[in-house]
């Protein structure tokens, strides 16, 4: 599966939740990976907090990425903004090549 990386560079994010986002992207995980579905789990060890991260190949931008956190779920999905979680995995798997790769095979 080809993931779709989000382009970080170039998104509509203020400097705290790109600053925490890169702290929390040492904290991903995969939780499981089918032929269209990747999830990962996000460990903030400052809020103490647990998130999903879904990737969905087949939706189209800004749909595949979703998180279960109440701040995408009342402000990301109506205006397509993603969050530190979302962002997170994202520089994680720029960052960890082997485990992009591991996904992309699937």
């Amino acid at each position: 599966m080809k993931i779709r990386m989000i382009d970080i560079t170039n998104i509509n994010h203020g400097f705290n939740k790109f600053r925490r986002a890169i702290r929390i992207s040492e904290n991903v995980s995969i939780d499981y990976i089918t032929k269209r579905h990747v999830a990962f789990t996000v460990f903030d060890d400052i809020k103490k907090t647990i998130h999903s991260v879904l990737y969905k190949s087949e939706e189209k931008p800004p749909y595949d990425w979703s998180c279960d956190c109440k701040w995408f779920s009342t402000r990301g999905v109506s205006t397509g903004v993603y969050c530190a979680h979302i962002i997170a995995v994202n520089i994680k798997l720029s960052q960890d090549k082997q485990m992009l790769r591991y996904i992309e095979k699937i």
